[in-house]
């Protein structure tokens, strides 16, 4: 494809509109940033500002995030300014966000040397839901995207590489994009294959010597840049002791749920899929409560409505361009044809991922929503200008951007609608210094991160501790109350733990798979317990030894 010696003689106008694209998504990102954390990015916030070294190399799934966080705190503070590390690591992920936002016009430039479809894409991915929350909130995902950004766009310009020596120094450049994307979240690793096949068919016009050469140079440079660090962290934090524990160290952090090829797991990936591009809370639990009568109250019908809404104009915003692209097929792959292929290989593994694993998790299509975006972005039949149907896509954008914006952004950033942090600020005042407070809910499934973090309280997120690790669930939770009952500190426990106080399926936690409520009761009955206060509809307990004379 001769597009790349066409664009070098043009002026830098694209790279002038990327930086601009950078200024504006950084702003907009900053000034709507949501104040819902999440509890991973509270997580990472503490371990931030801890300082402990061994635990700044310990999380094997995100390696680099934590230790770059840490250097840019210390570079704030050696400045005087003074800030929490959760709201540094929102602002850094914004600008990994905005980032990747120019470059992903980038490489839609290169790829259809038009300003306009490269618009399309940035507008598009900016707006997508996923991409939003997450570059305004406190994990590591940002940095895992845009240095997948990057390798796309790198793999783009493969595919204009026609002399040996390019085409290789390319091939390395991609393994330490790869390699990067894979210290910010681990998963990269799924794209491997994808980025291997790539490689191989990318060049036009080379020898296969030159072609396996390439792709030695790919898995050498990613295998390096990725997995020698992690050893090193590994042996260094204590993590492991033996080569041969490394794959466990590495898949440490898989939340104690296996993956499952299950209708349930088909139908969480798709509204997993859509979520990732529109804001939809209600969909999911409506759809349970059709197929599986999983009991849901919906508290909130107009938004309902406008969600079903929305979740059939994505859907057949995606049918009508699969038509095109099907109907105008040949006209695509004469245009874009190994380009076209590099994306469907890029988004294969990590579908069939996200509907086995996780699939109603936003994040899990993080890595599908640059390609899906490129895809369609893709000119078939002729300019704008000419076709009109520039037209029908800048529309959908339109949509997503203004639905995303009143539904999500603009009430995330508002903090009263923080619902985990008035739990735990509702929770601090009848709490002191030293207490302990076992959680129970998916609707308070961050509450207890939140409580640790801003005011300071020790708490426990039952059902995530028996998700995770449900062999050694009781016998953590046992040992965190008697170690704070016999410092003569308080113990308050969630009434919803108890059978009694029943609620509505939407406020129990998802974790039951592996310990139940019932059992969760029964074991914390070896205490006694009397009522110590209410909070809305829900009651706390405060947990005395057996042997007071306090009964319930």
């Amino acid at each position: 494809m001769k597009q790349a010696r066409k664009l070098s003689t043009q002026s830098n106008r694209h790279l002038l509109i990327s930086l601009l694209l950078f200024g504006i998504t950084l702003a907009v990102y900053l000034l709507i940033r949501s104040n819902i954390f999440n509890g991973d990015g509270l997580g990472y916030a503490r371990i931030v500002e801890s300082a402990d070294m061994n635990k700044l190399f310990s999380i094997s799934a995100r390696l680099l995030y934590c230790p770059l966080g840490r250097l840019i705190l210390n570079i704030t503070q050696f400045l005087g300014i003074d800030i929490r590390s959760v709201y540094l690591l929102q602002y850094m992920n914004s600008v990994f966000g905005a980032l990747g936002v120019a470059v992903i016009f980038l490489a839609a430039y290169r790829l259809f040397g038009s300003v306009g479809r490269g618009l399309l894409a940035a507008t598009g991915l900016a707006s997508s839901l996923a991409y939003w929350f997450w570059c305004t909130n406190a994990t590591s995902y940002p940095g895992n995207v845009f240095f997948l950004i990057v390798t796309i766009y790198l793999l783009i310009r493969l595919t204009e590489a026609d002399k040996t020596r390019e085409y290789i120094a390319i091939s390395i450049f991609i393994g330490l994009s790869h390699a990067l994307a894979g210290l910010f979240w681990l998963t990269a690793i799924l794209l491997v294959p994808a980025v291997f096949l790539s490689v191989i068919f990318a060049g036009s016009g080379l020898t296969v010597r030159t072609r396996i050469t390439a792709v030695a140079a790919y898995l050498l440079s990613m295998g390096l840049f990725m997995f020698l660090p992690l050893l090193i962290a590994a042996f260094a934090t204590g993590g492991i002791t033996s080569i041969f524990d490394f794959p466990r160290w590495l898949t440490a952090a898989s939340y104690g749920i296996p993956p499952k090829l299950s209708l349930i797991n088909f139908f969480r990936g798709i509204i997993g899929f859509s979520s990732s591009v529109v804001s939809l809370i209600y969909i999911g639990p409506v759809v349970k409560q059709a197929i599986w009568g999983t009991p849901f109250i919906v508290e909130n019908t107009t938004r309902l409505y406008l969600e079903i809404a929305m979740f059939a104009v994505l859907w057949l915003f995606i049918a009508v361009m699969s038509f095109r692209l099907i109907r105008h097929r040949k006209a695509v792959y004469t245009a874009n044809g190994k380009q076209l292929l590099i994306f469907i290989a890029w988004a294969l593994i990590p579908a069939v991922f996200g509907l086995i694993w996780l699939g109603s998790d936003t994040e899990r299509w993080l890595a599908i929503l640059p390609v899906f975006w490129l895809v369609v972005s893709q000119p078939i039949s002729g300019p704008d200008r000419q076709t009109g149907k520039g037209i029908f896509i800048w529309s959908f954008v339109g949509i997503v951007l203004i639905f995303n914006l009143a539904f999500f952004a603009i009430p995330d950033h508002n903090p009263k609608n923080n619902h985990y942090m008035e739990t735990a600020r509702a929770l601090d005042k009848h709490m002191q210094p030293g207490d302990l407070v076992l959680i129970w809910g998916h609707d308070n499934v961050f509450t207890s991160d939140h409580l640790i973090y801003f005011f300071k309280h020790d708490a426990i997120p039952v059902g995530q501790v028996g998700r995770e690790n449900p062999k050694q669930a009781f016998t953590f939770i046992r040992d965190e109350i008697e170690k704070h009952l016999n410092n003569n500190q308080q113990v308050f426990v969630s009434g919803r733990l108890f059978l009694e106080e029943d609620l509505p399926e939407s406020h129990i936690s998802e974790s039951e798979v592996n310990i139940s409520r019932e059992q969760y009761g029964a074991f914390l009955s070896a205490w006694y317990r009397t009522k110590a206060f209410n909070l809305g509809k829900d009651t706390y307990w405060l947990l005395h030894q057996p042997d007071t004379s306090a009964h319930d």
